[in-house]
């Protein structure tokens, strides 16, 4: 196990956006596999903003249904 998934931290929304900003770069590009494997571990990762249900729970979003939703 990673010593990240040891310690995890709060990322900022800047943080967020900015990695799913790179994969979606990635996959318009020549590094697919690379662009797959950087959405496997932003999920694996947790590093997406949350969604909150109306009774305000939290759940994690996977990468796609995260792009879907912007």
């Amino acid at each position: 196990m990673s010593s990240y998934s040891q310690h995890k931290k709060k990322i900022s929304s800047s943080e967020s956006e900015l990695y799913l900003l790179i994969a979606k770069f990635l996959k318009t590009g020549p590094c697919k596999q690379t662009a797959d494997l950087l959405t496997k571990e932003i999920e694996e990762h947790e590093l997406l903003p949350k969604r909150i249900d109306w009774l305000g729970n939290e759940h994690n979003r996977s990468f796609n249904e995260f792009v879907s939703k912007k």
